[in-house]
Parts: C-alpha cells; structure tokens; sequence
C-alpha cells in the first residue's frame, strides 16, 4: 500500500482536505496508526522522510530516534551542551593536576 500525503492551506482544509489518502478516501489519524505495521520498511522510510521534511517545511521541532530514546532538537542541543560542560571540567581537572 502507498500512502501520500496531500497538504492543503487551512483555508482549503474544509472544503478540500488534507491527510493521507489511499484508495481516493482521507485517512484519520487512527486509520494512519493502525495501517503503519502493515507497511514496508522501505515506505516506513518514506513516511518518516516526508514527515521530516514537513517539519522541516514548518519550522517545527525535528524529532529524533536512536538506540537511546526519542527526543527532540532542542533535546539533543541541552544533552550536547551538558557533555561539553562535563568535558570542560574534565579538561581543568587534567590541567591542574599537571601543573603540580
């Protein structure tokens, strides 16, 4: 099953829709989560690209997944700047010990 996703400016919204369609009908949201198991890994990523993109479209927040959780941009700038913080104190530490 191919899924596309149709955007339309909420203007256009009630008169012409927007969402996943397939089969000519528009899907809701609990159509679109029950379907998702069905689909290839390969349209997996193609969804996951197209809703990349949109945020990326919409200037909203990136969501990102890895081995360690789901978080967000703003999640993953505030975990940089804590490690950089760490290893900044790590670095003094290091320095005074051989200045001595």
């Amino acid at each position: 099953m191919i899924l596309s996703f149709h955007p339309s400016k909420a203007d256009d919204e009630a008169e012409n829709g927007a969402g996943l369609r397939y089969a000519g009908g528009v899907m809701s949201t609990t159509e679109i989560l029950t379907e998702l198991p069905r689909l290839s890994t390969k349209e997996l990523e193609e969804l996951a690209a197209a809703v990349d993109r949109l945020f990326r479209e919409r200037k909203g927040a990136l969501i990102y997944a890895d081995a360690y959780g789901v978080g967000t941009e703003a999640d993953l700038v505030v975990a940089a700047d804590q490690a950089f913080v760490q290893y900044d104190r790590e670095e003094e530490q290091r320095a005074k010990r051989q200045t001595r």
